[in-house]
């Protein structure tokens, strides 16, 4: 008799359903392409409401923004829009600007409406970035709280070690600039760091231990990239044995699962059995 696996055991032995989609998924996720789970990849970073040219698959794209996503996507939209800029041939470049504005959408559109559009297509995309930082401004009430909580909460790992380090630095110097009165040390840095970065205890031990005890951000920084490029060892390989599906699992079919990994012997299963 052909005993049956619960659905729960099956995503823990990482058995593949269905053909190649929990293959494919899976490699989506590994590559950031997915939603990764919180303890293989830590928390998500937040989003604006811009649209990325590569999204498309199509660099020739003009990206585009709603208005949405405060201080945060304004910034990635522009920096999405100067490398669009950058991207064009150099007698096309003033011609940006009223290309970039036609791609408005929602809040930024209706805020920028009655931009002249002879003047802008002559001040290129350098007009438009001023407009829109005139229309969307953002005082010290509110851009101190979201720096603080960029450098404090927001950067977490996302599966590459290097930009997280980089994303990091560049929310202490944005933080710094823009509060003269802070200054992150070099210790609450590295503290900072280890604590976003996924690694388990014991990898945690071990960067600490290269860098002779000390939880300074230079001397963990060599370690972290040539180490932990991808991050954690630990936690990627136990995220992988269990198939990265433990978001489509209940609590009921975790216990289950755990119950009959208990068993010393897992019995077979044959294909008719598992896709029914």
């Amino acid at each position: 008799m052909v005993a049956k696996l619960p659905r729960a055991a099956k995503l823990a032995l990482g058995v593949p359903r269905g053909g190649d989609w929990f293959r494919e998924r899976r490699e989506a996720q590994t590559l950031g392409c997915g939603t990764p789970p919180p303890a293989a990849f830590g928390a998500s970073a937040p989003r604006g409401g811009f649209r990325r040219a590569m999204e498309t698959k199509n660099e020739s794209i003009v990206p585009g923004w709603d208005g949405a996503g405060g201080a945060y996507a304004k910034e990635q939209y522009i920096q999405e829009a100067k490398a669009y800029v950058l991207g064009t041939k150099v007698d096309e470049r003033p011609l940006c600007g009223v290309r970039l504005w036609r791609q408005l959408r929602g809040e930024a559109k209706d805020n920028l409406r009655d931009i002249d559009l002879e003047k802008l297509a002559l001040d290129g995309a350098s007009g438009l970035f001023k407009a829109i930082e005139e229309a969307f401004p953002e005082g010290k009430l509110r851009q101190l709280p979201r720096l603080y909580r960029q450098l404090f909460k927001e950067s977490r790992f996302r599966g590459s070690m290097e930009t997280y380090l980089a994303d990091r630095v560049r929310a202490k110097n944005q933080l710094e600039h823009a509060d003269k009165d802070t200054k992150v040390s070099e210790g609450i840095m590295g503290y900072l760091v280890l604590t976003g970065s996924g690694l388990d205890d014991e990898e945690v031990k071990h960067v600490l231990g290269l860098a002779n005890g000390e939880m300074k951000y230079t001397g963990i920084r060599k370690h972290l990239i040539e180490l932990y490029p991808h991050g954690s060892y630990h936690r990627a390989q136990r995220a992988h044995h269990r198939g990265y599906m433990a978001e489509d699992v209940t609590e009921e079919e975790w216990a289950d699962a755990e119950a009959y990994m208990e068993t010393p012997d897992l019995p077979y299963y044959d294909e008719e059995e598992w896709n029914t």
